[in-house]
């Protein structure tokens, strides 16, 4: 069975460790990268795909918000049908 994958963003390290450190030793998630800030997730989101995006809501240079409507706008149909399942969390 396939991991589900994972991007965590968020701009207090500690944050990113400690649901890396929670994630780490399970067998359904996998943590397949992680950015501090939406301006860096988004540009790596233009270019891979991703099933579940754990976003903070208040960080510096694009807060989770800015980054979910950059995420939409730069989804085309192609890459919308491919990623039918993304799953987008605002913590």
């Amino acid at each position: 069975m396939e991991k589900i994958q994972l991007v965590l963003v968020d701009d207090e390290l500690s944050s990113r460790n400690t649901i890396k450190k929670y994630l780490e030793e399970n067998d359904i998630y996998e943590i397949i990268a992680d950015f501090k800030n939406g301006k860096t997730a988004l540009d790596w989101l233009r270019k891979n795909s991703v099933d579940i995006l754990l976003c903070d809501m208040q960080m510096p240079e694009m807060n989770g918000v800015e980054l979910m409507r950059n995420v939409h706008i730069i989804m085309n149909i192609s890459r919308l049908l491919q990623l039918v399942d993304l799953m987008i969390l605002i913590l």
